[in-house]
């Protein structure tokens, strides 16, 4: 266990350095913007803009640059200065992170729970019509692009918004909530638009595993003994056919970082690392961007580690060793 741990730590670092000297080298083939103007401003003189590149130490070769960042990184755990802002990154980045990470979590207590439920109840009942509507809801939300369903969501059930059914807080409630419990509510509906679109897949994939299992032989052989049927879903099914699951879900937490957290923080307007990041790649901030980079693949390898440990735990034929 402490070996493969230590293995996967090791490999989690060297994609956290590639990461970023990929982030780097794009930044560097394919500028977007002048960082040094950007930080010296719209008016300032060639002279000025020439200082600012040589305080920032965009006047180096690209080599020392990416040296001295790994420096700054690895002794320190310094991510540098924004281009844009002028404060340390990891100020930025503490600031956003608390949104995206709860925005996260929610959503995954929503997909998992609807998910697996609605899976297992569909696969108790096969070809009923709760089985049929569920499919068709499914595919419907498979079918729907996230931002998409935000939107609809807003013009449903925002507050504030000329909505039908105004019951949950609109656009900009995370940035305007006091406490915590404020904060929770304007998460509701981007949870639920992230959630919803997520628990298609597992409400699919759940229904698949647990038909395979309901009908093994184990399973039989169960029902045979007399044991009710709840015992037989969720204690001997479920628990054989729901754990490679955990594995999709830390794929799918790494695609939704990447992807649609950024979609919905932009929709609703949380302050996380979405929005962050896309303002940082339009005004050519590459600390910022390096920074979030690999923020967010330290976070990936965490997840997909306890993903592993989970998964050893709830199944003992699987073995934390290499092939």
């Amino acid at each position: 266990m402490t070996a493969y741990v230590l293995r996967r730590i090791l490999w989690g670092a060297l994609l956290v350095l590639t990461a970023s000297a990929l982030v780097f080298v794009i930044f560097y083939i394919f500028p977007s913007g002048d960082s040094a103007v950007i930080r010296a401003g719209r008016f300032a003189t060639p002279s000025q803009v020439e200082e600012v590149r040589h305080a920032l130490g965009l006047d180096q070769p690209v080599y020392v640059q990416f040296g001295i960042y790994l420096r700054d990184l690895l002794l320190h755990f310094d991510l540098g200065h924004s281009y844009q802002y002028g404060v340390p990154v990891t100020d930025l980045i503490s600031d956003r992170l608390p949104a995206t990470l709860l925005l996260i979590s929610g959503a995954v207590v929503i997909w998992l729970g609807l998910g697996v439920v609605l899976g297992v109840a569909t696969a108790a009942r096969p070809s009923s019509r709760f089985d049929r509507a569920t499919g068709i809801a499914s595919l419907a939300l498979l079918s729907a692009p996230v931002f998409w369903l935000g939107y609809v969501a807003l013009i449903l059930f925002a507050a504030g918004a000329g909505s039908l059914l105004p019951i949950f807080p609109g656009i900009g409630a995370y940035i305007d909530a006091d406490g915590f419990l404020e904060k929770m509510a304007a998460l509701i509906l981007p949870w639920l638009v992230l959630g919803l679109s997520s628990a298609a897949v597992y409400t699919r994939f759940t229904r698949s595993a647990m038909v395979e299992q309901l009908g093994s032989a184990y399973v039989t052989a169960a029902r045979a003994r007399g044991l009710p049927e709840r015992s037989v879903l969720w204690g001997h099914a479920a628990r054989s056919g729901l754990a490679p699951m955990l594995t999709l879900v830390g794929i799918d937490v790494s695609l939704i970082l990447a992807g649609n957290v950024i979609l919905v923080e932009t929709v609703f307007n949380v302050p996380g690392l979405g929005g962050l990041l896309t303002s940082s790649v339009e005004r050519s901030d590459l600390p910022v961007v390096q920074g979030v980079v690999i923020v967010s693949a330290i976070f990936i390898v965490v997840v997909n580690i306890a993903v592993d440990l989970i998964y050893a735990a709830i199944d003992p034929r699987v073995k934390l060793r290499e092939p």
